[in-house]
């Protein structure tokens, strides 16, 4: 795998200048940094040239609701354009039931079909508690790009309906289980640890050009 530096971390408070003088290809923030600063985000990711990949960390159910924040912002960006610069998102389960609510509340799900019955292969593999995530992400795929939705001891879901994730799996001959829902939404259950799988995730979708 191809090594990259780490231009900035999240302790710098001159992200946004940092941001101007770099063109890093991945930029990652999570529920801490203010609306301006994701804002800026937005603004800078427009400005440039570049495509960056950004990825948006919750933090906390409270925080989670974050991106949907923006909207309230003076700049007013759309959430089109929110979603088109934060094309990740990596909820666990609680912080992913309080963005499913808070999109609902902003009426950015209305006129979806009912969510779909369970596929077989996915309620053979989960717990009842976490089909239920499943079936609130397949929702938010319709407004988000990429979920990575953490799951503690039974792995990650990647739930995207941009993009085919049958060929994400880690590694041959793993469990992982690919499945694309109605609607033509892929879910990729991984069964490996989600901060093990990030980094090797964001460095595909890199490649693929998301």
């Amino acid at each position: 795998m191809t090594m990259h530096k780490l231009v900035a971390n999240m302790a710098d408070w001159d992200l946004l200048e940092v941001l101007r003088m770099e063109e890093p290809g991945v930029i990652a923030v999570d529920g801490n940094l203010s609306p301006s600063a994701l804002t800026h985000c937005l603004v800078h990711s427009k400005s440039r040239n570049y495509k960056p990949i950004g990825v948006f960390e919750p933090t906390s159910v409270p925080k989670s609701t974050m991106l949907f924040n923006l909207l309230d912002e003076p700049l007013h960006p759309t959430w089109s354009s929110i979603q088109s610069t934060f094309t990740i998102v990596t909820p666990n389960a609680p912080e992913l039931a309080a963005m499913h609510m808070e999109a609902q509340s902003r009426r950015l799900l209305v006129n979806l079909p009912l969510s779909p019955s369970m596929d077989e292969g996915l309620q053979n593999r989960l717990l009842p508690e976490t089909q239920d995530a499943v079936r609130l992400a397949w929702d938010l795929a319709h407004i988000i790009q990429v979920q990575l939705v953490k799951l503690g001891a039974e792995g990650a879901l990647i739930v995207s309906r941009s993009r085919d994730l049958s060929s994400l799996s880690l590694k041959p001959g793993s469990k992982d289980y690919a499945c694309t829902m109605p609607n033509g939404v892929h879910v990729l259950h991984l069964t490996s640890r989600h901060d093990a799988a990030l980094p090797i995730l964001l460095y595909r979708f890199r490649r693929m050009k998301l």
